[in-house]
């Protein structure tokens, strides 16, 4: 499963927008196997937004994630909301 996330806009950031993404997605994400983040013409992506998608999908699914096409400033806050899933969340 490819996720295009420039789909639902170039700047990320905030956790609504995060659970729409994710609610849109939520019947796909069931039955992946892999999800493919594409993070392809991604301006703004916060802890914010990052944290929640993350945490939502590791909630419903043990698949396998993968990033593609990130920045060295994305590839930051991705790992940082990966590590600290849900320590943010509250």
């Amino acid at each position: 499963m490819i996720v295009k996330l420039s789909n639902f806009g170039h700047s990320l950031s905030s956790r609504l927008k995060s659970r729409e993404v994710f609610n849109e997605l939520k019947s796909e994400i069931l039955v992946a196997e892999k999800i493919v983040l594409d993070f392809d013409e991604i301006q703004i992506l916060t802890m914010s937004f990052g944290t929640e998608l993350f945490d939502s999908i590791n909630q419903i699914s043990n698949c396998e994630i993968e990033i593609i096409n990130s920045n060295k400033f994305l590839n930051n806050v991705i790992g940082f909301c990966r590590k600290n899933l849900k320590q943010l969340a509250y």
